[in-house]
């Protein structure tokens, strides 16, 4: 029973389209997100501080436990964190990936102190919002592709990322985004890992075929979504990352309709009809 607890807490799969699945890997315990700012590290803050303060860096660490992915590739991957207070300013930022398949665990020694990284990053540029939005890291799927070549990579293995801020020239500047941690308490808001894979399997869960038929454009959107089936439409169903219904229309009695989607995010549409049920992945940005 306390496995399929913790399962439950760790990931949480959505059956999409042609077998392809999202994955989603949470913060396991409280010391797996860390905050460095300058030489101080903080593994039990109640926010996670990314930037500069008057030319003292900020810097993360988020490590990602027990990603059981096999290495036949990652369509997509990204990380969700989400604004504690607003964002004025525009902050830019590199994400790398520890070259190492059994991370060690964080300490109060500096965040990347002997740790190695792959020599590639992804550069996320985060535009100014308002406290309480959602933000999704750029497509990270390149760098866990270079966790998969480690030859002790396995069904243990984690994925531990490192969030620094871009070098600036003016050390008097003050450009931070504080984002939620763990300790907030709120899970809903902790860091969390999304992967998108064929795989069928991750985390001991399962996924099950969808039919076919359903044809959704653009995907990724800015909000704007058409949706087109090749059977009669009755119902869909709009469900946030946690399950929630956000949207939920009846009697469409059609092969084809749009919705607007108005917060950024991961997103799953149940769109029932003629054929049955089938389900999509949406994300917006």
């Amino acid at each position: 029973m306390n496995r399929l607890l913790t399962l439950a807490c760790i990931c949480l799969v959505t059956i999409v389209r042609g077998q392809t699945v999202i994955h989603e890997v949470g913060i396991a315990q409280s010391n797996d997100d860390v905050e460095q700012e300058g030489d101080f590290v903080d593994l039990n803050d109640l926010e996670l501080d990314l930037g500069w303060n008057l030319g003292e860096e900020s810097k993360v660490g988020l490590f990602f436990r027990d990603v059981h992915l096999d290495t036949f590739g990652v369509d997509s991957a990204f990380i969700r964190l989400t604004l504690q207070t607003d964002l004025t300013d525009t902050l830019e930022v590199y994400i790398q990936l520890e070259s190492q398949a059994f991370p060690n665990e964080y300490t109060d020694t500096m965040i990347d102190a002997g740790r190695s990284y792959f020599s590639t990053s992804i550069e996320w540029v985060i535009a100014p919002d308002t406290a309480g939005t959602d933000l999704f890291t750029p497509n990270l799927a390149s760098l866990i592709a270079s966790a998969f070549t480690l030859q002790d990579w396995g069904p243990s293995s984690g994925l531990n990322f490192l969030l620094r801020p871009k070098d600036l020239q003016n050390n008097t500047v003050h450009i931070e985004a504080e984002f939620f941690s763990y300790d907030q308490n709120q899970p809903s808001r902790r860091p969390r890992l999304f992967v998108e894979t064929d795989q069928g399997n991750i985390n001991g869960l399962h996924s099950y075929p969808a039919s076919n038929g359903l044809v959704v454009f653009p995907n990724p959107s800015h909000g704007q979504v058409e949706i087109k089936s090749e059977a009669m439409i009755s119902r869909y169903v709009l469900r946030d990352v946690q399950g929630r219904s956000i949207q939920d229309q009846s009697k469409l009695h059609s092969t084809q309709f749009s919705l607007w989607i108005e917060h950024p995010g991961f997103y799953t549409l149940e769109v029932m009809g003629e054929n049955g049920v089938e389900v999509e992945r949406l994300i917006v940005r």
